[in-house]
C-alpha cells in the first residue's frame, strides 16, 4: 500500500508540474558566458628627456595601446575599455586623455615608472586587469 501512495504522490507532483508549463519535456537553454580578457603591449623604455619616435608623439605623449579577446560570440561589438595609471613618479601630473578609449595618450613629465592598467568588459563580466610599464630613464 506504501509504494501505492507514492506512485499516486508521484502523479499528483507530475499533474501539477504538467498544468504549471514545469515538466522535465521543457527544454531550458542556457547561456554562459566567458570574461573577456584584457591585451596590452609589451613594457616601453625611453632615455631622458624624452625623443620619442612613432607611434608615440613629441613632448612625452605616449599613446597607450590595448585590445581585448572574448571567445563569446558578439561581445566583442560591445566591449568597454577602463585604463588607470596606477603607478606613476611623485610629482607627475599625468592623466589619461580619455580612460575608456581603447587606445588613450598621456603625456610622461618626469623619468621615472609609468604603469598603466586595463580591465575590459564584455557587457557581462570585467576582465582580469593587464598592466603595461613605461620607464623613463635618466
Amino acid at each position: 500500500m506504501r509504494s501505492r501512495r507514492l506512485s499516486l504522490l508521484g502523479m499528483l507532483v507530475l499533474a501539477a508540474l504538467g498544468v504549471l508549463g514545469l515538466t522535465g519535456c521543457d527544454r531550458v537553454q542556457t547561456t554562459y558566458n566567458t570574461a573577456p580578457m584584457a591585451v596590452v603591449p609589451e613594457d616601453e623604455f625611453f632615455g631622458w628627456p624624452l625623443d620619442l619616435a612613432p607611434p608615440h608623439g613629441p613632448g612625452g605623449r605616449v599613446f597607450v595601446k590595448g585590445d581585448a579577446y572574448d571567445p563569446d560570440p558578439g561581445d566583442k561589438e560591445r566591449m568597454e575599455y577602463d585604463w588607470e595609471i596606477v603607478v606613476k613618479p611623485e610629482g607627475s601630473t599625468a592623466e589619461l586623455t580619455n580612460p575608456h578609449l581603447q587606445n588613450p595618450a598621456f603625456t610622461i613629465d618626469l623619468p621615472g615608472v609609468y604603469i598603466v592598467m586595463l580591465r575590459v568588459y564584455d557587457g557581462f563580466a570585467w576582465s582580469m586587469p593587464e598592466a603595461v610599464k613605461y620607464i623613463a630613464e635618466p
